[in-house]
């Protein structure tokens, strides 16, 4: 059994395919995702993502995002909903690094 990939940037899909397991950075720290994983969405952190297909490992660099993790019985999850997680992750990122300058010292 294998996941379905997809790794998409603002340009281009970067990655669109199956892998056995995918390791990726979060805000909270790296996590692991296997087939069968819970659903989840979670921000993403700049670092690298590591696809393990058939095997083999395969990197890839990525800048900060998301990444939503669905059961094969929810692969039809209402396009607004996306839409709302989506707004939800982009307002807590932007938070989280106008805090990060903010605590810098890097006030106005």
């Amino acid at each position: 059994m294998s996941l379905t990939v997809e790794i998409v940037t603002p340009d281009r899909r970067a990655y669109e395919g199956t892998a056995d397991k995918v390791t990726l950075p979060t805000a909270m720290g790296s996590i692991g995702i296997l087939p069968g994983h819970q659903p989840i969405t979670a921000i993403i952190a700049a670092g690298e993502v590591i696809l393990t297909i058939d095997g083999k490992i395969s990197r890839l660099a990525i800048d900060q995002g998301f990444v939503r993790v669905v059961s094969d019985g929810q692969k039809d999850i209402d396009p607004v909903e996306i839409a709302k997680m989506e707004q939800i992750l982009r307002f807590a990122l932007v938070q989280r690094l106008v805090k990060g300058r903010t605590s810098q010292g890097m006030t106005e």
